[in-house]
């Protein structure tokens, strides 16, 4: 994340880990997400694209694991954790290549153990309302993360950092360096600068929320998806936009339609 430290805990954004075998030796990619009920989680689809690689038959949710209210990586510091019940890929989820960012990467993670009911009624863990507006641009929203600082860097921080960003409409992320057939209606560009320079999401907090804070509510407007670099001029990060449409057809309209196919309770603003 190029952005600025966190002093405590989001509330907003949490951690996952997904483990997976490659040639005999143990790894994982580090993600966020957003949680959407005591037992539904938001990621993105390519956090398991180490998982989808090596085990044919299928995604191991066992090999899951999640932090929720989470500071130091380097510490059982959480309010909750849980192993992955199952995870659900978008149906029309298509890798990244060389020249194109991956398509419908989005994701639903069920929970092994769900969220204590007392920890959700007095606040303690706090739930994702997802927006129904479609941005039209020049919105400030937050992204929350324990991804890179640099994307040169070998390792990432054990606590979270935030970056302050505002929205852009597609015409203006398509005045950007981007190519006009790399931004669509489903994706939300957008970007920031701060005292240190630019701020932006980076390897490692994918899958973590856009999102604004209306009402003393987390609303989330996007799910952090690729970029080229890492706060790199003229690239600013690339997220799935909840409302926006599938970019193939699909039985659901909107992202946010197939959000409710498995979590029918989300919270909407």
């Amino acid at each position: 994340m190029n952005g600025r430290p966190l002093s405590k805990a989001p509330r907003c954004a949490h951690r996952v880990q997904t483990y997976y075998q490659e040639n005999g030796k143990w790894m994982f990619e580090p993600c966020g997400f957003s949680l959407l009920s005591s037992t539904k989680a938001l990621t993105a689809a390519h956090c398991f694209d180490g998982q989808i690689k090596n085990y044919p038959d299928g995604i191991k949710a066992e090999l899951v694991y999640m932090f929720i209210n989470d500071f130091d990586t380097n510490q059982p510091d959480e309010d909750w954790r849980s192993k992955g019940k199952a995870v659900h890929i978008h149906p029309g989820y298509v890798k990244n290549t060389a020249t194109e960012g991956p398509k419908n990467d989005i994701a639903i993670i069920e929970l092994a153990t769900p969220v204590d009911a007392a920890k959700l009624a007095d606040g303690t863990v706090s739930l994702m309302c997802m927006s129904q507006s479609h941005d039209q641009g020049s919105t400030p929203v937050q992204v929350i993360g324990w991804g890179k600082l640099d994307p040169t860097d070998a390792s990432m921080p054990h606590t979270p950092w935030d970056a302050h960003l505002t929205t852009m409409s597609t015409a203006e992320c398509r005045d950007t360096k981007y190519t006009d057939e790399e931004i669509n209606d489903t994706l939300i560009c957008a970007a920031g600068e701060g005292d240190h320079g630019r701020e932006d999401a980076c390897q490692g907090d994918s899958g973590g929320p856009l999102f604004r804070v209306k009402d003393g509510k987390c609303v989330q407007l996007g799910v952090v998806s690729w970029g080229k670099g890492c706060a790199a001029e003229g690239f600013p990060g690339i997220y799935l936009r909840i409302p926006g449409p599938h970019i193939d057809e699909h039985e659901h309209k909107t992202y946010l339609d197939w959000i409710k196919s498995f979590s029918k309770d989300v919270c909407e603003m």
